[in-house]
Formats: structure tokens, sequence, C-alpha cells
């Protein structure tokens, strides 16, 4: 693995971008650990964030699937415009959601570009972790990836790096 570019915020951010991605590996990987300034209450305590490629921002053009296990139990769903690739946990939680996610063949233009993420956080013993496999549907080369939390933002020392895998 060679690193591409790393980033640890030094204060709330609303998003982080990788740009000008070096054609240069077979495949890329994305490690991040945050928390999330978002002080909702429901759901899981998490917040999903997405992934987009290259600037696009068309929801109908990302696809996933998720197995979730927390502890009680498992399930899986499938996600139409979903382009997950990291969870972020609120406030209220004890420590980081982490991820390490696969960006398989980001170079290929013969094909649509997968993604394989393992997931997880706790919250007091009520954490999750998942296996998303994602999908966008373009042929196009990875060139630059933005990372964008569902609502919030990442709070200061959440810490994102991007590497080649030849």
């Amino acid at each position: 693995m060679f690193p591409i570019g790393e980033f640890t915020t030094s204060t709330t951010t609303a998003e982080i971008e990788f740009t000008n991605i070096p054609q240069t590996y077979t495949h890329l990987q994305l490690r991040v650990t945050s928390t999330n300034n978002d002080t909702g209450s429901g759901g899981i305590g998490a917040v999903r964030c997405s992934g987009f490629f290259n600037g696009d921002t068309t929801l109908a053009n990302y696809n996933n699937h998720t197995i979730t296990g927390d502890g009680s139990g498992v399930f899986a769903v499938r996600d139409a415009d979903a382009k997950w690739v990291h969870v972020s946990v609120r406030n209220s939680m004890v420590g980081p959601g982490a991820s390490i996610t696969d960006i398989l063949d980001y170079r290929n233009t013969n094909k649509y570009k997968t993604t394989r993420a393992l997931i997880g956080f706790d919250n007091n013993g009520s954490g999750q972790s998942r296996l998303i496999s994602g999908l966008w549907m373009s042929t196009s080369a990875v060139t630059s990836l933005r990372i964008v939390p569902e609502s919030g933002s990442f709070k200061a020392n959440s810490y994102f790096a991007l590497y080649g895998i030849l």
C-alpha cells in the first residue's frame, strides 16, 4: 500500500475531498475514523457518510448491499441510490466510527466501479458492524473522492487516509 493523501481535521469540517488521484495503482483503500457533531438521538446513534466519485452526486448512479450485526441479530438490506463508505458517530456516543473501504479497479474504464467496506462503531455496547458492497454505475476512472456525512459535520481529530494498492 502506498499513501496518496491523508487529513486529520483540526476543526469541524463539512466534507473531505481527495482530488487528482494518481492513475498508477490497481485499487484504492480509504481508511477513516471520525466523530460527528450531529446531536440527533434517533436511530442507531451514528451518521452515514457518502462517497461521491468525480463530483457525481446523481444518486441513481449509486447502489449498495449491507449486512449489519448489532449484537442481538443480523440483517441485510439493499439500498438503491446509496453510496455509503463510512459511518461517523454522533456526539453522544463512546468513540469514533471506523471503516476500511476498498475501491476496486478504480481506473478501469471498461466496467462499473465496485467498493467493499467494513464499518464499525460502539455505543456503550450497542454498536454495529457492517459489511457493505457498493456500486458506482460509471465506467470513468476515479480521479476524485468526496466524503460527506448525511447530517452534521466531522468533528476535529477525524482522520481520513487514501492509499493506492498495486
